[in-house]
């Protein structure tokens, strides 16, 4: 019997609860009403609910027959005193009454705020709960702050590399910055290695990206030298517009090295047109922008065949180069 009661309870657990007739409001509302000091403490903290959420999330847990211990805490830990003053804000008179003092004791009085574990409303959504919360990258969170837009663009150029690379067993990234886009094409290849001259994304990347496991990330400078071992693939996406013209034959030669025999390197930047309309932070950077033809007659240095593609937003296609945003090259068998 015991057991049946336990597979079949639940249990929720609240902080404070405030309702219109909560004694403390009572006893402040009458104060107010009288022209009375209302006495509230500066070091007696609560974590107010509201009995109307209450009634909600337990209409929740029942509706959904749910079983165990769940908890739903305030969002935040105030003072009595600063939980007066906003139950007060629009009755001037009344926050003129309220007295802040501190109650004589060592300790700090408190109701500490619950981390709230409840079900969705939705229940096909509830697996939700269970996954592992990820964080985005230094440059990821930065463009979702400043133009939310960007990402969509910076996805799309991903997932054009993860169709033309489907399949390869090992692919190279080179400039992976902070990876946000990186496990579209992860998710496509055996094997890939993400690298980047700049040790703090490499160390942040190794830390807290979501798919560190996955990736082998590491901290290689492609101009100074090719890496250890042979790629089938490699792609570098927002990196050659920043390497100085005097190093880009060797940021090149060093990529056709790193190559096998027959591999694929895609090389992506943005057009030289499109920097009348770059951000002031974009153009410090952007050293070595290129039209299409250029970037064209470039690469034929070093592969046997080059197809260039135009982007405009998040668009990829073959219009017409010099109204296109950002150029992508396919480049095939590399010239040693």
């Amino acid at each position: 019997m015991t057991t049946k009661l336990e597979n079949n309870s639940c249990v929720l657990r609240l902080t404070k609860v405030i309702t219109k007739n909560t004694p403390f409001i009572e006893r402040w509302k009458s104060e107010a009403s009288a022209g009375k000091s209302i006495r509230t403490f500066t070091n007696r903290f609560l974590s107010p609910v509201d009995i109307e959420n209450v009634v909600d999330n337990i209409q929740v847990l029942i509706e959904q027959k749910r079983t165990g211990i769940y908890q739903y805490g305030g969002s935040e830990e105030i003072s009595y005193t600063e939980y007066a003053k906003r139950y007060f804000q629009n009755d001037k008179s009344a926050l003129e009454l309220i007295s802040a003092e501190t109650e004589n004791t060592k300790n700090k009085i408190t109701y500490n705020s619950l981390s709230t574990h409840l079900p969705t409303k939705e229940a096909q959504y509830n697996d939700l709960l269970e996954v592992e919360r990820v964080t985005m990258g230094l440059m990821s969170g930065h463009a979702y702050l400043g133009d939310s837009k960007r990402l969509a663009f910076t996805l799309s150029r991903y997932k054009f590399v993860s169709k033309m690379f489907s399949g390869f067993n090992n692919v190279l990234e080179v400039g992976c910055a902070d990876a946000f886009g990186t496990p579209i094409v992860s998710n496509e290849v055996k094997h890939l290695v993400a690298c980047d001259f700049d040790s703090l994304f490499i160390d942040d990347a190794k830390r807290n990206h979501p798919f560190n496991k996955k990736i082998n990330f590491q901290v290689h400078n492609i101009v100074e030298s090719p890496m250890n071992e042979k790629f089938e693939g490699i792609f570098s996406l927002d990196v050659l517009e920043h390497i100085d013209k005097k190093n880009e034959d060797k940021f090149m030669r060093n990529i056709c090295s790193s190559l096998s025999k027959n591999g694929t390197c895609i090389i992506g930047m943005p057009s030289l047109e499109s920097q009348v309309y770059a951000s002031d932070i974009s153009k410090l950077g952007h050293v070595n922008c290129k039209k299409g033809s250029e970037l064209k007659l470039f690469l034929t240095q070093y592969f046997e065949r080059v197809f260039t593609f135009s982007m405009n937003d998040e668009v990829v296609h073959t219009g017409f180069q010099p109204m296109s945003q950002y150029l992508l090259a396919l480049c095939c068998f590399p010239i040693k």
